[in-house]
Parts: structure tokens; C-alpha cells; sequence
């Protein structure tokens, strides 16, 4: 039996304090729902601080579901439909598989030497990542980011990684504006390592055929090439993604991968962020903008509500 949203949060609950009792019990766990505004002061600022991260402003009442776990003063947080577009996708294994992982690694954490790390340029210009994410009206508070339509790309830096469960996750911490004074570098330095590293460790990928989704590393290989080869034109949609990491529409951000995709193409092209997976992508004056939207609009689960063009001349990525 699969459940829809409703269902599954009820059933989720049950899920969670299964999972305090194996645990010991003695976890804070809080079912924080949307249109809440606290029970108390703590309550009161994490909903303040979802608020602004992931909706870009600051009210008293929260916007979407949410799932607070941990002891003390550290918390995993989950965003709930998140975890029910995980539960859709992989079954109920995976979640708890989630829950289970983002725990430990808040427990690693509070035993982690992370004020050493911080005050440590060498390690963490090595550490340096980016996340990406949905974007509100305002960018969050302190923290050093950049807001492109309704996207926003965070600068972190992993302060552990873990193996214990097969899968290497990383216990990371974002980059505070008043970081780049502590360690002497300006903030463009930290984006220009952050992508150094994003780009060594999860290459960008170009997949020019989605029935046979074989990528190649799109920077190093002559992708008009292969696209010729193939016998593909502007009017085949390839995948550009990220290798080993989920969120493979960060590909579409690094330095040079658009230049190169205009070069294919002749000229600007429109982006469509589908899932956190990959970015599909249209040769400009092979399909109406309006006939984009519409697919957007009814397609699940896209990162983004907006359609995007690389406009070839500003050398920019612009939300439409």
C-alpha cells in the first residue's frame, strides 16, 4: 500500500519514535507544521530561521512541514516532503536509512574539533563546497550566498565524513560572512576554490541522448563532436549534470560549461532545473518559452518554477 502525504506523515510519526525507542529514547523530536508559529522561544526561532533560509523572509508562521530531531541544542531538520518524495522513490528503507544517517552525523559533530577546522585556511580552502537549493525572497541572514532566480547557491565546508553506513556523507557547516575577514580572502576567492573543488571531485556531465543517458565529461571532450557523430541537432534536448552527487544541476554554475554549451549550439539557450538531477536543455529558437512553462508547471518535484536562459552575448544565466 503507498501512501499519499497525509497518510504518510501519520504513519512517519510512528516511524520516529520507533526509531527513539532503538535509540533509548530521550530524543527531541518536534512535528513542526506548516502555518505554526512555536509553542516557545526555541520553536519561535527555528521557524524563524526556516523561514528566512528556505523562503527568504522571516514570519511568524511557518511556511512548510517540517521534522526536528536531536538533543539539546543540535537538531537535524528535515523538510517533510522531501522525505515523502524519498519514501515515493525508494520505499520506506530509504527513509529511515536518511534519518538514521543525519543523526549520527549530528552526534559526530558535537564530538568533531570543528573550531579548530574553522580557524584553519589551509583545510578549509581543500573543503570548500556548494550546495543548491530553492530561494526565497531574501537571501539568508549571514551567510555567504548567491541568489539566481528562484535558486540559491550556498557556500560550506565539510568538517567530517562519514563511512560507517557505505555511503560517504559529509557533517558540513555553511561559510558566515564573517569568515572571509577571519581567514583574509574576499568572497569571489572562496567561490573561485569552492567551484575548483566541486568541479574536481563531481565533473560536469553532458548527456546528448536521454534514450541511452551515456555521459561524457562535457569540459574535456569535444562535445560538438560527439553531438555531430551522433547526428543530434538543435532540436535534441541534452542532460548536463554532475558526476557523484545528487545535486547535479550545480554542473549548470561552473565556469566555462555554458560558454561551451553556446559554442554547440550557436548561440543562447533556455535551462529547465528538473528535480535536483540535471538540467535539460533547449537551443533558443527550436521551442516557445511559454510551451516551457507549461512543462514546468506539470512536472512534480522541480527544483525550480522558472524557466531560465543563457543569454550567449551577457555571457549570464537569467531567470524568465
Amino acid at each position: 500500500m503507498e501512501f499519499e502525504y497525509g497518510e504518510f506523515i501519520e504513519y512517519f510519526e510512528r516511524k520516529v519514535e520507533d526509531f527513539n525507542e532503538k535509540e533509548g529514547g530521550g530524543l527531541y523530536i518536534r512535528f513542526l507544521r506548516q502555518g505554526e508559529s512555536g509553542e516557545n522561544e526555541r520553536e519561535k526561532q527555528y521557524i524563524h530561521d526556516l523561514n528566512l533560509r528556505y523562503h527568504g523572509d522571516s514570519g511568524e508562521t511557518l511556511r512548510e512541514d517540517y521534522l526536528l530531531l536531536g538533543r539539546e541544542d543540535k537538531m537535524c531538520r528535515f523538510r517533510m516532503y522531501d522525505i515523502f518524495l524519498l519514501y515515493k522513490k525508494e520505499g520506506w528503507d530509504a527513509v529511515g536509512n536518511v534519518i538514521a544517517q543525519n543523526y549520527r552525523l549530528l552526534l559526530k559533530l558535537e564530538k568533531s574539533n570543528s573550531t579548530d577546522k574553522v580557524k584553519d585556511f589551509e583545510y578549509i580552502k581543500k573543503n570548500l563546497f556548494i550546495k543548491i537549493g530553492k530561494a526565497g525572497k531574501k537571501s539568508p541572514e549571514g551567510e555567504v550566498c548567491r541568489k539566481v532566480g528562484d535558486l540559491l547557491l550556498s557556500l560550506f565546508f565539510v568538517i567530517f565524513e562519514d563511512e560507517d553506513s557505505g555511503k560517504k556523507s559529509l557533517g558540513a557547516s555553511a561559510v558566515t560572512d564573517r569568515m572571509p575577514a577571519m581567514w583574509e580572502v574576499s568572497e569571489e576567492e572562496l567561490w573561485d576554490l569552492a567551484f575548483k573543488n566541486m568541479m574536481e571531485r563531481h565533473p560536469a556531465i553532458f548527456v546528448p541522448d536521454l534514450m541511452n543517458p551515456k555521459g561524457v565529461d562535457l569540459l574535456s571532450m569535444d562535445i560538438a563532436k560527439i553531438w555531430k557523430d551522433e547526428g543530434f541537432d538543435n532540436y535534441n534536448v541534452p542532460l548536463v549534470t554532475a558526476a557523484n552527487i545528487r545535486e547535479g544541476i550545480i554542473a549548470m554554475f561552473y565556469p566555462g560549461v555554458c560558454e561551451k554549451l553556446a559554442e554547440l549550439f550557436k548561440g543562447s539557450f533556455y535551462i529547465l532545473f528538473a528535480g535536483e538531477d540535471g538540467a535539460y536543455i533547449h537551443a533558443r529558437n527550436t521551442i516557445p518559452p511559454s510551451v516551457l512553462a507549461e512543462t514546468v508547471k506539470s512536472v512534480q518535484g522541480n527544483l525550480s518554477d522558472k524557466i531560465y536562459l543563457y543569454d550567449s552575448k551577457l555571457g549570464e544565466i537569467l531567470a524568465l
